[in-house]
């Protein structure tokens, strides 16, 4: 894995909760209600959902991506640039 990571700069990978992350990883954790919001120590992006939203402020908070841009990604395509869920997620390789 280490090997992998060396190579790209910005690297996705899913891991087990039993898997501490590393000290620069950043989770992607869905947003949930209260009380079944995931926390972790370190960096978190949360994922937002169409479930309501906690009263309790997350940090950064991804949008909702629109259903064109999931289907792109299973399909392995790339979504287009300009959609609101690929530009709010660059905001978390500047974490």
């Amino acid at each position: 894995m280490s090997a992998l990571i060396e190579r790209w700069p910005n690297v996705v990978l899913r891991c087990p909760p039993s898997t501490g992350p590393d000290a620069d990883a950043v989770a992607l954790l869905p947003l949930l209600p209260e009380p079944f919001t995931p926390t972790v120590q370190g960096r978190a992006v949360y994922q937002g959902t169409r479930l309501p939203r906690p009263s309790t402020e997350y940090g950064l908070v991804l949008p909702v991506p629109r259903v064109e841009t999931v289907k792109a990604l299973l399909n392995g395509d790339r979504p287009n640039p300009r959609d609101r869920w690929v530009r709010a997620f660059r905001q978390v390789w500047e974490m």
